[in-house]
C-alpha cells in the first residue's frame, strides 16, 4: 500500500501531463495523483530558461502538486541584502548521481503491482521523463521496512562465512529489480 501511495506521490511529481487527483479523506485530506499501468504525470525535461527568469515548482497541502510556472526574477526592494554568486568553474563536489532505496517493503509493494504497472513506476524513477534516479541503494539484510528481522551470516562463530546466504526477500523482492529496470 505505501508504494502505492508512493508511486500516486511520484506522479503528482511528474505533472507536465495533468494530475488526475484523488483525495483521500482524513484530518489533513492528503491529495495524491493517480499513476498506473496506462497513465502517470510526467515532467517534461527543462528547456533553456530566459534571462532574467526562472521556473518555480509548487506543490501544496492544498492539493498543487509540482505545478510549474516562469517568474521574473526581481531586484531587490529593500530589507535583507542578498547576493547569490554562482562561479560554475570552481567545483567542490562531484555528483554521480541521484536515486533512493529500494528496502523490503518498497520491493513487497512493487512486486504485489502488475507487470506493467511496475514497468510505469519505474519509469517514474528511471525514465526520460521521470524523476532522474540514476541508481538506488540496496540495503544489506533487514531494516526498519522489513518484515521481520533477518542477517546473511547468523552462524555463530562462522568466520570464513560458509553460511553466508542471501534470502527469499533479496530474490524475490529485490534482485528481479535489475530484469525491468
Amino acid at each position: 500500500m505505501l508504494l502505492i501511495a508512493l508511486i500516486a506521490v511520484l506522479g503528482c511529481i511528474l505533472a507536465d501531463r495533468p494530475c488526475i487527483r484523488k483525495t483521500y479523506k482524513s484530518a489533513d485530506n492528503n491529495t495524491v495523483c493517480v499513476c498506473n499501468a496506462t497513465y502517470c504525470d510526467d515532467l517534461e525535461p527543462l528547456a533553456s530558461i530566459p534571462n532574467g527568469k526562472a521556473v518555480v515548482y509548487v506543490s501544496s497541502l492544498a492539493g498543487k502538486r509540482f505545478e510549474k510556472s516562469t517568474v521574473p526574477i526581481l531586484e531587490s526592494r529593500g530589507g535583507a541584502n542578498l547576493e547569490i554568486t554562482v562561479d560554475a568553474r570552481q567545483e567542490f563536489q562531484s555528483i554521480i548521481g541521484f536515486g533512493g532505496a529500494i528496502t523490503d517493503s518498497a520491493g513487497i509493494n512493487l512486486a504485489s503491482l502488475s507487470e506493467k504497472t511496475q514497468k510505469r513506476m519505474l519509469e517514474t524513477y528511471f525514465g526520460k521523463n521521470g524523476i532522474g534516479y540514476s541508481m538506488v541503494r540496496i540495503p544489506i539484510a533487514s531494516t526498519d521496512f522489513s518484515t521481520h528481522e533477518y542477517s546473511y551470516a547468523d552462524t555463530k562463530g562462522d568466520l570464513d562465512m560458509s553460511e553466508f546466504s542471501l534470502v527469499e526477500e533479496d530474490f524475490k523482492y529485490k534482485v528481479f529489480l535489475k530484469f525491468i529496470v
